[in-house]
């Protein structure tokens, strides 16, 4: 963890811990983070090794758009589409967008 004085979910941090260490997450990470693919983890992977947080991951779950823009600030030129289980619901701050 970047700042040992932030709170994030176990469910980022078992992300970001996978994606550090090479390793899928588990399968909870996976859903809420949208990692459909071999494509998704990689892309998700190359912004975690090129500086995103823990804290900024934990700010993006459950958001497909949220995911793609941490990817794009990290990762310039990369477009992979994020979606998850939670895209769409009701209070989204996404809803009705596309990724």
């Amino acid at each position: 963890m970047n700042n040992p004085n932030a709170v994030v979910r176990p469910v980022a941090q078992n992300c970001y811990d996978s994606l550090m260490l090479d390793i899928w997450p588990r399968p909870a990470a996976v859903v809420d983070f949208g990692l459909d693919s071999p494509q998704h983890y990689a892309a998700l992977q190359r912004a975690i090794k090129a500086g995103a947080t823990v804290e900024e991951l934990d700010a993006a779950l459950g958001s497909g758009k949220r995911i793609a823009a941490l990817v794009a600030k990290y990762v310039p030129g990369e477009e992979t589409i994020f979606a998850t289980s939670y895209d769409g619901f009701e209070g989204d701050d996404d809803e009705g967008e596309e990724c």
